[in-house]
């Protein structure tokens, strides 16, 4: 039988792949144009694509769901920023590992607030954790011999926007730009993982699950606002630049709308899993976005994945089949 939770894990699943995809397209896109607007447009783009799903949709909108989303969008931005900027003062084979830790909130978060899973699907995510944490921990290397992704690891889970810090037109300097990156890091693993929590917050404001499961309207509506939240943290820190840095053109708006609809996509069908299945469950298979960058860089960019970032794949893989059986 095709259960709730079997779907919600597809889904999640399937986010995770829509993430994936974006991140390998930004990697792609920042080497042309500044980070600040890749992300500036993508999410501007996602924000009107998703207004006119919901103007078509026309759900009954609640201030405590459009709240709670915008908070969720505001963690996760600020999470991705914060991660962005550790790499800028800090070692990768520090920060990645510290900021991947989040994936463990919500999987801990779900457990603890009475979620029931059978003994398979535990292993499972146990198994997804500890391959996405693999992933996070043995890339740092591999980040650095290629040019796919120049500023941005194989290593961090959750929402996978480009954050708008590592461009030509560089923030300031840190006193203590080792000491920064750890505690940047540790709010980097707090926005990505608090994230998965704050919006089944704001699904359960906007709208209680029926036995019909969650209705689309409601959540292309959360996932709006989510994404203006994280609209709102990329102004603020794109302000600091000039309009150099954000200038679009052509080619920008092209790459920035494909990944615009992987984003809304993935958003919507994230937002969807959250608010029919486990926390437990979607959080951990909802933040596999570094397994699928790393699958895409191995088969379709031929590039070389060394043996831990396979032993972390294999991990998730298996997570994910003993999840969903």
């Amino acid at each position: 039988m095709f259960s709730l939770t079997t779907g919600a894990a597809l889904l999640a699943v399937a986010s995770s792949i829509g993430y994936g995809v974006g991140d390998v397209l930004a990697g792609v896109a920042v080497r042309r144009h500044t980070a600040s607007s890749v992300a500036l447009w993508v999410q501007l783009l996602a924000v009107v694509m998703l207004t006119g799903g919901v103007f078509l949709q026309r759900p009954e909108p609640t201030v405590p769901g459009l709240v709670w989303g915008g908070v969720a969008g505001v963690l996760g931005a600020l999470g991705v920023l914060a991660f962005y900027t550790a790499l800028q003062n800090g070692p990768t084979s520090i920060v990645a590992p510290v900021s991947g830790a989040g994936v463990v909130i919500p999987l801990v978060g779900g457990l603890v607030t009475g979620e029931q899973l059978s003994v398979s699907a535990i292993v499972g995510l146990v198994a997804v954790v500890a391959g996405i944490l693999v992933i996070a921990l043995r890339s740092d290397n591999a980040s650095h011999t290629t040019d796919i992704w120049p500023r941005r690891p194989l290593g961090a889970p959750g929402r996978s926007q480009v954050a708008p810090v590592h461009d030509q037109c560089r923030p300031f300097a840190y006193a203590r730009p080792a000491l920064a990156a750890v505690l940047l890091s540790v709010v980097a693993a707090v926005g990505f993982g608090s994230f998965f929590i704050i919006v089944d917050v704001a699904i359960a404001s906007a709208a209680p699950t029926s036995d019909d499961g969650l209705a689309l309207a409601t959540a292309l509506l959360v996932a709006l606002a989510v994404q203006a939240g994280s609209l709102l943290v990329t102004v603020l820190a794109a302000s600091r630049h000039t309009l150099r840095c954000v200038r679009p053109s052509a080619r920008l708006l092209g790459v920035a709308g494909a990944i615009a609809v992987l984003d809304v996509a993935s958003d919507v069908a994230l937002t969807y899993a959250i608010g029919v299945g486990p926390l437990a469950v979607v959080g951990p298979l909802g933040s596999l976005d570094p397994v699928v960058a790393v699958l895409i860089a191995a088969v379709f960019l031929r590039e070389r994945v060394n043996r831990w970032q396979l032993v972390g794949v294999a991990l998730a893989l298996a997570g994910i089949g003993l999840v969903s059986s």
